[in-house]
């Protein structure tokens, strides 16, 4: 097997523990109140700024019409707003709201608690073990 299909198998085995992990349905875990489609796309905009309703239907692998029903549902949740491009009227762009900002900030305290609580019975040496490769995971994530 070559270097590059055993780094994806790696990749994906990772991913399924670590969503398995997280989503353990006999933990107690208040779950955030907002669909995973809409945190995605808010964690989107949060990170990259305001983005236009093609690149952002790109960025989540679905066709404009289907994100535009998702936009539709978010602005009348207060989570985004609209705005034609003052470049290109036909261009919409899209911006997260501070209801928006709110609500990823809530989920990120969420998600905090839960990992603190997975991390509390681990010892110093797997903690500083586990720091040291998830830092090095996010640096390489950067680079994908």
């Amino acid at each position: 097997m070559s270097k590059n299909k055993e780094a994806a198998e790696l990749c994906i085995d990772f991913l399924y523990r670590f969503i398995n992990k997280l989503s353990r349905p006999s933990e107690t875990f208040v779950r955030p109140k907002i669909s995973p489609t809409y945190l995605t796309i808010i964690s989107y905009l949060h990170e990259y700024g305001e983005k236009t309703m093609g690149e952002i239907a790109q960025f989540m692998s679905v066709s404009r019409q289907q994100m535009t029903q998702n936009i539709d549902k978010m602005e009348k949740c207060g989570y985004v707003v609209r705005k034609s491009s003052a470049r290109d009227r036909r261009l919409i762009i899209v911006s997260c709201t501070q209801k928006g900002e709110d609500m990823l900030r809530e989920c990120r305290s969420l998600l905090r608690t839960k990992f603190e609580a997975m991390f509390s019975d681990m010892d110093d040496d797997k903690l500083d073990r586990m720091y040291g490769l998830m830092s090095d995971m996010k640096d390489l994530l950067d680079v994908i």
